[in-house]
């Protein structure tokens, strides 16, 4: 029983006191000896923070902004809110700000607070463009570069844009043919100014230098650079006219351009080095023709002459039908401006002209002398006025004007010529129409009107191959003697068939239509295959029209291009054509 009654009494003893209890002061030893059981006996507690609480990104905070909206730099952060912390994260997010062009510096930090890290995105943003100029252009002006660039006033500086802007300009300039273009200075707005500079270098040229005509004297060169002007901008397309001008002198065989800087920045010399090649010539030798039977023949042609770009040429042939001499003098920049003469002389009697009677050749004697003056408009179109001065006479009363006739006659023509090559081309076009009168000057002087429509066409289609063709349309009118008609069938016509005055057709009008299909084995030979029609009005009807067909080749001379053909008629019979140029 006494047991029992001393139990409840500590009970109560307990909770009667019970602040005394827990604030009574520890025993040292007492803990020093818990201390070490703790560490002996039991496991040490520990209090540790979930790690959600600690590496949960709690915040986002974007500051130095005033003009560019927080939601834009937003989605260039690739941290979320709420997801784990990642510094990784945190530099590609610094980054793809940076990207955006239009801040100056970009810089983070990361504030630990208790629901995690906040992390600070601070920034500081580019100047403002107050103006946009641009130096050193002269072929452009600041309002046209203006529309150009992407860039504009009253926005920040955005360093993604002036490298749009840089690469706009230089191909603005590029594609209309400025090749030698670059942006090589940009100067931005800074704190001391707001104005956005671009600095242009076009490629002046300095000076041109001339080398390896050794015969041709530097002014026939240079008077054809015009359209390339020292102190302007080297262009690509203009230096391209001029090269062909140059090339298609014919005095030159080998053209080679380059550019070599100055000590300007941004100045260039422009070096032309030329081969040329032989002008000149002198030839003998003897042949059969159709017309001529045998003969013998003497040729002397110098072009380029003393090195000045005039032409003369003498010919004589001399045979048992026909004799004929001529005389040839040509001044392509008789006067300024590319402005052209051209004065011929000739003597030719023999078995020349046609005879209605007998249908076959008649002897003629024809002298005369024509002065043609060239008029250009551009270097591609050309107007040339020709005046013809020429006496005929029959010794066997054949024509219808007794023994004798002249022509006296005034021959406007319109040219259109954009070929690369002139004496050879692979490309390009050449039109010419021609309106002859004659004058009836006097009572045997013949009164007519001639309109004669020549159109070339020059597609180049693989590697060295080229197609060509060209149609012929003539028509006259008026007083009109045989050996003056059209006739047509022959080398220069219709290949495959018998030439004047064996051609196929003759006639007041005539239709002629050739195709070519060429081959560029290499600088000095060439292949052809052709196709060719034509019709006068002595077939009647154009469906009477012949074709003939074969194949060519082609050797360059000084001369030009040394013409073999091979034609096949409309019954398959071959017939060979020997002469001087292209058909075309």
């Amino acid at each position: 029983m006494m047991r029992i009654i001393l139990l409840a009494w500590c009970v109560i003893g307990i909770f009667w006191n019970p602040v005394t209890a827990q604030t009574a002061a520890p025993n040292p030893e007492s803990l020093k000896t818990l201390s070490t059981k703790t560490e002996i006996g039991l496991p040490k507690p520990t209090i540790k923070a979930p790690e959600s609480s600690k590496d949960v990104v709690a915040g986002i905070q974007i500051r130095g902004n005033s003009r560019v909206a927080s939601s834009l730099i937003q989605n260039e952060i690739l941290i979320v809110k709420g997801e784990e912390f990642n510094p990784y994260k945190v530099n590609r997010s610094i980054k793809n700000i940076q990207a955006m062009g239009v801040f100056e510096s970009v810089r983070s930090s990361v504030t630990n607070v208790s629901a995690g890290k906040r992390v600070t995105f601070t920034v500081k943003e580019n100047p403002l463009i107050k103006r946009i100029t641009f130096q050193g252009n002269k072929t452009y002006s600041d309002q046209a570069l203006g529309e150009v660039i992407v860039s504009r006033t009253g926005d920040l500086l955005n360093l993604g844009n002036v490298r749009d802007d840089i690469t706009k300009i230089e191909s603005h300039y590029k594609d209309n043919g400025y090749f030698l273009i670059k942006v090589y200075r940009v100067i931005t707005p800074d704190t001391n100014g707001s104005e956005l500079k671009y600095v242009i270098g076009e490629g002046i040229l300095d000076e041109i230098i001339i080398t390896g005509n050794t015969r041709t004297r530097d002014n026939v060169i240079r008077r054809e650079l015009k359209d390339i002007k020292l102190g302007e901008p080297l262009n690509d397309i203009s230096l391209k006219r001029d090269l062909r001008k140059i090339f298609n002198l014919n005095y030159f065989g080998k053209l080679d351009p380059s550019f070599e800087p100055t000590d300007e920045p941004d100045h260039y010399k422009l070096k032309l080095s030329l081969e040329e090649k032989s002008t000149g010539s002198v030839n003998f030798g003897a042949g059969y023709g159709q017309r001529s039977g045998l003969f013998a023949y003497s040729d002397l042609n110098i072009d380029n002459i003393f090195g000045t770009g005039q032409l003369i040429m003498l010919k004589g042939q001399w045979g048992e039908n026909a004799n004929s001499y001529q005389f040839k003098y040509h001044n392509p920049w008789m006067w300024d401006d590319r402005k052209s003469f051209t004065f011929r002389l000739w003597d030719t009697q023999g078995n020349i002209g046609f005879d209605t009677i007998g249908g076959g050749l008649r002897r003629e004697q024809r002298q005369g002398f024509s002065t043609t003056f060239g008029v250009p408009i551009t270097y591609d179109f050309r107007t040339s006025h020709e005046f013809k001065w020429e006496n005929i006479e029959i010794p066997e009363n054949t024509t219808s004007l007794g023994n004798k006739y002249h022509i006296r006659s005034y021959n406007f023509g319109v040219s259109y010529d954009t070929r690369d090559v002139a004496f050879n081309p692979r490309e390009g076009m050449y039109h010419y129409i021609s309106i002859e009168k004659g004058l009836p000057v006097d009572d045997i002087a013949l009164d007519f009107i001639k309109y004669d429509t020549t159109w070339n066409w020059f597609f180049p289609t693989f590697e060295k191959q080229t197609f060509a063709t060209r149609f012929i349309l003539g028509q006259m009118s008026g007083d009109t003697e045989p050996s003056e008609l059209y006739y047509v069938g022959g080398p220069n016509t219709v290949r495959g068939y018998a030439h004047f005055p064996n051609s196929f057709a003759n006639g007041e009008q005539r239709l002629i239509t050739n195709f070519e299909y060429r081959f560029l084995i290499n600088d000095i030979f060439q292949t052809l295959v052709f196709v060719d029609w034509g019709w006068s009005r002595s077939l009647g009807n154009p469906s009477k029209g012949k074709w003939g067909k074969g194949f060519g080749i082609r050797i360059m001379s000084p001369l030009g291009p040394i013409r073999l053909d091979f034609g096949l008629d409309e019954l398959n019979e071959m017939r060979i054509h020997f002469n001087i140029g292209h058909v075309f």
